[in-house]
């Protein structure tokens, strides 16, 4: 019975480890994301108050 959980045990950490790498890379990606949709974002409020400044 012992030498038939070891395996198991490594197939469930293989695949556990696998599926945090794919979430690391995910979050990651979604972080990469938002950063630069705020970059654009204070970039597009940036230019609204010189276009405000400019009208006065």
């Amino acid at each position: 019975m012992e030498n038939s959980i070891h395996p198991l045990l490594n197939s469930i950490f293989s695949e556990t480890h696998q599926e945090l790498q794919t979430l690391q890379n995910d979050f990651s990606n979604l972080q990469t994301y938002f950063v630069n949709t705020n970059d654009n974002n204070s970039e597009l409020e940036d230019f609204n108050e010189i276009l405000e400044e400019n009208d006065e």
